[in-house]
């Protein structure tokens, strides 16, 4: 699995837009559970549902985790890379240690400053990844021990 695609897989994980998006926790009983992934902290996910507000569910309930959006591809050019990268996110958040080692990355000063960078947001929105790779942030950022330790976690 290519080191960009896991790259762009978690900071797509980590932009506010991509933990807006809607998600679906199935739990182990059966039941789905719908909402806007808020935290995953402590073993716990919190999520803020359209009906039932603000829920917290204890991992060991869930079984597995994907975002109600996923881009389903219908081939031509960019269909291989869109395909990995779903497959990337949906790794990353079917796995819980991964999930919590990825928000627990949010407040670091690394990625604050890449999250607020208005060029390099643009680059993850259209997966420029080649203007990725040559940001010096994010090259900052993939000597990161944690953040080596997500990569290694999907590979």
């Amino acid at each position: 699995m290519s080191i960009k695609l896991i790259l762009l897989g978690i900071l797509l994980c980590l932009s506010s837009s991509a933990f807006a998006d809607e998600i679906v926790l199935k739990l182990k009983d059966g039941s789905l559970v719908r909402g806007e992934l808020i935290s995953f902290s402590d073993g716990t996910y919190t999520l803020k549902s359209p009906s039932l507000g603000v829920l917290k569910i204890k991992s060991e309930s869930v079984g597995s985790m994907e975002s109600s959006n996923n881009v389903v591809s219908n081939g031509g050019a960019g269909s291989n890379v869109q395909n990995k990268l779903t497959d990337i996110k949906t790794r990353l958040t079917q796995d819980k240690d991964a999930m919590s080692m990825i928000m627990s990355l949010q407040n670091s000063p690394d990625i604050q400053a890449i999250l607020s960078d208005a060029e390099i947001m643009q680059a993850i929105q259209t997966m420029n990844i080649e203007a990725l790779e040559n940001n010096p942030k994010i090259k900052r950022l993939m000597d990161n021990a944690q953040m080596k330790a997500i990569q290694q976690r999907v590979q």
